[in-house]
């Protein structure tokens, strides 16, 4: 290799460390800031971004009324819409609506999701309860307190809205209502995997849940 050949090369090299990867388009983009909105979805459409259905006796989950909208018509069934992505440490918001049925229902939030046997659930009920549980291997538990806690100051019952923030953060897993933090503790068996929503009913058919001003955000 002669002098100018190795000056080329010289060159190159000192470019290529010069250059961060970002900037050369070896990464797509950099690691978000804190603060920063990963995913957001006002439902303002079909993004394509959920799952959707329609079952025979007309539960559905859809993008409706200007949100995405769960109806179950059984009971003791519960219905999830996962996005695909996975995710590590989140904070997610959302607002979750009861339009009709039953105050004994169920809303939440999922994160980190492996499959449908594993993942860590929010829950809020329309009666003012409220828990986080894990599902593992199928096998459900509480794991906020032995049963799920009322709290009928912060959480809005009834035909009513009521805004839940969820934190997945390294092994921290809290949920907070209405601006109030109402359940808190540490788990470390699931680290990272998908997000999504879910609402179930229990002993009553007919519920009718509406979720808006869905996100994302980097803690």
């Amino acid at each position: 290799m002669n002098a100018a050949h190795r000056s080329r090369m010289a060159s190159f090299f000192a470019a290529l460390i010069a250059c961060s990867l970002a900037a050369c388009g070896l990464f797509a983009s950099p690691p978000a800031e804190p603060g920063a909105i990963i995913f957001a979805d006002t439902f303002e459409n079909d993004s394509g971004n959920w799952k959707t259905t329609l079952q025979p006796d007309g539960s559905m989950i859809g993008v409706q009324a200007g949100g995405l909208r769960f109806v179950i018509n059984s009971t003791y069934q519960d219905y999830f819409s996962i996005l695909k992505d996975n995710y590590t440490d989140t904070l997610v918001d959302v607002d979750a609506l009861k339009m009709y049925g039953p105050d004994d229902n169920l809303m939440g939030v999922v994160c980190r999701l492996q499959d449908m046997e594993n993942y860590y659930l929010f829950l809020v009920t329309s009666d003012a309860y409220y828990g986080i549980a894990r599902v593992q291997d199928g096998q459900y538990t509480l794991l906020s307190s032995e049963v799920m806690e009322s709290n009928v100051t912060h959480i809005n019952q009834g035909i009513d809205n009521n805004h839940l923030r969820v934190g997945c953060v390294q092994n921290a897993l809290w949920l907070e209502v209405n601006g109030v933090m109402l359940a808190g503790l540490y788990d470390d068996t699931f680290t990272e995997g998908k997000i999504g929503l879910m609402a179930g009913s229990t002993s009553q058919p007919a519920v009718d849940i509406l979720y808006d001003n869905f996100a994302i955000t980097q803690p």
